[in-house]
């Protein structure tokens, strides 16, 4: 078998078996954040357009951007495949999985053909020495030039359609070739940019009414605009190409950005990084791949500043990370590489659920749970819970020297053996509560429940995202869940909650801990006394 396709092949049983075992289950989108990952048509045709939702899923990477150029990818590629079975495949499961798809193009000779130069030279820029030019850009103040683009732009976007209703048509990626005619010159290559970005708004609000334009501020149009102002649904996109990625964002590249900051909206401002760019790193050479130099201080370093400016919405150029890549690099690099990228973006307090707690500090941390059935001492788990603006974020570390778990086969199997367990209510009769059961290896029984001991084990708590480990002596699980799904279900403010754990011991006999002893004298975690109470906020 060709090793390419091999590999390919591999993944997509590795991807489709973690799948099947629930490891990373669908989880809706409840953030307005936006954190995504900008591709070429290839690199999703490479590896495959499911194992890149699955990817995308998993590592909490809520937006996908699709890219073209004239020098790689035409916008052509982008076309055919988009309307392959292979692209119908792709935007369906985006769709079904919650993951927003975009499209940053450099498309403007699309826009304008070249072809049209040798009838309508006045339609393209004068350079410096007088001269129209065919390639790249246009002339940016010509009327008739604009009837064109909007006529093509209809035709484009029959077929091209983000679903955050966001364009991306920045003009061509190449320095010093704007216009000089005497309409254009008095305008810098920042607000000739603009020009035509506030056309694209006015053509794109007829055919989409909540459309939106980047407006691309990028090598030499990073100076924010003066003499043009933006259209409101035009938004600043921020992409510092020129840097150097061991040190932070130089002054002149904070000065920038706090300047088109005071332009357009911060609000709807949006960052393109370059974090996980293999083509840039690689110097655009595919026979030369580099490996990311990937430096998770340095990340937050970045995200930090962009943060505390108040801009939400990041994405960053994935470009080439494909099969080749994976092949040189291996699947372990890209795995934790975007995972490390998606869930530190998904929290401002950057936990990563990976089992690992070396993000953790002490938030509500309790040593040991109590058997009160039984020996009436400690055990030796570790548990924490931390609450922050959109996650409820809980782990605990076992130690357990009779490891049991059961063959699974279905939800319920995973009372047949070790388990920790949280259930909540927003009632303290119990009239209505939620409980999760996770077992060491990732399995979970979630189940809804009113007093006494009535169970709905079909209802599942979609935002859930765990790891699990197994340790020398026993094992770890770190997990979330949304807020907003917590609103939904009626636990705010005040919520009750009941942490508990389940050791088998010899296969038969269990010992049960919690963290409050309920009012009972068999083991029975289903009732009031078996809850405390915990602010949300």
């Amino acid at each position: 078998m060709h090793k390419k396709r091999y590999i390919k092949n591999v993944l997509t049983l590795i991807f489709s078996l973690l799948f099947c075992l629930n490891l990373f289950a669908q989880v809706p989108n409840f953030s307005n954040e936006k954190r995504g990952i900008v591709l070429y048509p290839s690199d999703i045709t490479s590896l495959g357009s499911l194992n890149w939702i699955e990817l995308l899923s998993k590592n909490s990477i809520n937006l996908i951007g699709i890219h073209t150029d004239t020098r790689l990818e035409p916008l052509t590629d982008l076309e055919s495949f988009l309307k392959s079975k292979e692209g119908k495949v792709f935007l369906n499961a985006c769709k079904e999985y919650d993951i927003d798809i975009e499209y940053e193009l450099h498309a403007l000779q699309d826009l304008l053909p070249r072809s049209t130069f040798h009838k309508h030279p006045e339609y393209f820029r004068l350079d410096e020495q007088g001269i129209r030019q065919l390639e790249y850009n246009m002339c940016f103040t010509s009327e008739p030039a604009y009837d064109v683009v909007e006529k093509n732009i209809r035709k484009i976007t029959k077929w091209l359609k983000p679903s955050t209703h966001r364009y991306f048509f920045w003009t061509d990626d190449v320095q010093f070739a704007f216009c000089h005619c005497d309409g254009c010159k008095p305008y810098s290559v920042s607000e000739q940019a603009l020009l035509y970005e506030n056309k694209l708004l006015e053509m794109l609000r007829k055919i989409d009414p909540q459309a939106q334009v980047a407006h691309l501020a990028y090598t030499n149009t990073m100076e924010s605009p003066k003499k043009v102002k933006p259209l409101e649904g035009v938004f600043l996109e921020y992409a510092p190409i020129q840097r150097n990625y061991n040190v932070g964002l130089t002054e002149k590249h904070l000065n920038d950005l706090k300047e088109n900051l005071l332009v357009f909206p911060k609000e709807t401002s949006h960052v393109l990084e370059y974090w996980l760019d293999v083509s840039m790193f690689s110097d655009w050479k595919k026979d030369k791949l580099v490996k990311l130099p990937w430096e998770k201080g340095n990340f937050l370093r970045d995200i930090k500043t962009y943060k505390n400016l108040g801009i939400n919405s990041i994405t960053t150029f994935g470009a080439w990370i494909n099969d080749d890549y994976i092949e040189q690099y291996g699947v372990d690099h890209t795995n934790k590489v975007l995972s490390e990228y998606g869930h530190t973006l998904n929290t401002s307090e950057n936990l990563i659920i990976d089992a690992n707690l070396q993000d953790w500090d002490k938030n509500n941390y309790i040593y040991g749970l109590t058997n009160p059935w039984g020996s009436q001492s400690k055990d030796n788990t570790h548990f924490d819970y931390k609450i922050t603006n959109d996650h409820f974020y809980f782990y605990f570390k076992t130690t357990d020297n009779t490891p049991t778990t059961s063959p699974y086969a279905k939800e319920l199997s995973v009372e047949e053996g070790d388990r920790v367990e949280l259930f909540f209510s927003s009632e303290k009769d119990l009239s209505k509560y939620y409980c999760v059961e996770i077992n060491p290896e990732g399995y979970v029984l979630d189940y809804r429940a009113k007093f006494y001991r009535r169970f709905n084990d079909k209802w599942d708590l979609k935002s859930l995202r765990i790891s699990t480990a197994v340790t020398e002596n026993g094992y770890i699980v770190e997990g979330k869940i949304s807020l907003d799904e917590f609103k939904s279900l009626r636990l705010v403010d005040e919520v009750y909650l009941g942490v508990f754990r389940a050791d088998y011991q010899d296969g038969e006999k269990v010992n049960w801990y919690t963290k409050t002893i309920p009012d009972s004298r068999t083991p029975d975690f289903h009732i009031p006394s078996a809850f405390e109470k915990i602010f949300l906020n």
